[in-house]
């Protein structure tokens, strides 16, 4: 038996513990506490500076996340481990980063535009719905991943995480919106459940990478969609 399996376990009993009264002893202030805390992430965030010569197949940006440029392995890459790759469902992955950057502050400012000139074919009622919903949705999907362009520490794709979230009921929102507004009634039904489908379909492609997969990588070759992920081979590594 390895050294590092030996498990020495140890219990000390005595009566006084019973009564013993702690919080004197341990005495704390939340909202110092919450300050100290934050100011020790912080100056521990800023110790892990990326090193620019020399390349580490686990790192990324800030701007190459919405659009899943550079995904992430995790784990061992022999024929014979368990792979994954954070990767998730790229077509949502896009369509959702298409929606937070380019349509949303589009409609935005069309809305405003056609406010102004007094010529919006919505409704007072849908405008206000749309606007509560979305303000906390996009404001969430911005908050949570433009700040990271101001890191100086290294970078991986899973912190764009809680953005994607908020980017991906953005999304099922406007297709929503969409439907109801733009689609006939009895269309609406049959779009949701093409786009439905092609989600589901997408996502049973990627599974063994999310669920992990045990067998020779160059069998799922086929899903490759971009050149620079380094699902098979790694371009960017120089040997």
């Amino acid at each position: 038996m390895a050294e590092g399996t030996l498990w020495n376990v140890e219990q000390v009993r005595d009566k006084r513990f019973k009564n013993a009264n702690y919080q004197k002893l341990v005495k704390r202030q939340w909202l110092r506490d919450t300050v100290w805390i934050n100011r020790e992430m912080a100056r521990s965030n800023n110790r892990l500076v990326p090193d620019p010569d020399r390349y580490k197949v686990i790192e990324s940006s800030a701007w190459s996340w919405p659009f899943l440029i550079y995904p992430m392995r995790m784990g061992a890459w022999k024929d014979d481990s368990i792979k994954y790759y954070e990767i998730g469902n790229p077509i949502l992955w896009w369509a959702s980063a298409i929606c937070c950057i380019f349509v949303y502050p589009a409609q935005i400012a069309y809305m405003l535009v056609c406010h102004r000139r007094k010529c919006s074919s919505w409704k007072p009622a849908e405008i206000r719905q749309f606007w509560n919903v979305t303000k906390l949705l996009w404001g969430g999907w911005f908050t949570h991943y433009v700040p990271f362009f101001l890191f100086g520490r290294v970078l991986y794709i899973h912190h764009v995480l809680p953005s994607l979230y908020f980017g991906l009921l953005l999304l099922a929102f406007e297709i929503q919106c969409v439907l109801r507004w733009y689609m006939p009634a009895r269309a609406e039904w049959p779009v949701a459940i093409v786009i439905i489908a092609i989600s589901g379909y997408v996502f049973y492609l990627f599974s063994p990478l999310t669920f992990g997969w045990d067998r020779p990588i160059k069998e799922l070759a086929h899903l490759q969609w971009l050149p620079t992920w380094n699902l098979v081979t790694d371009p960017h590594l120089v040997l």
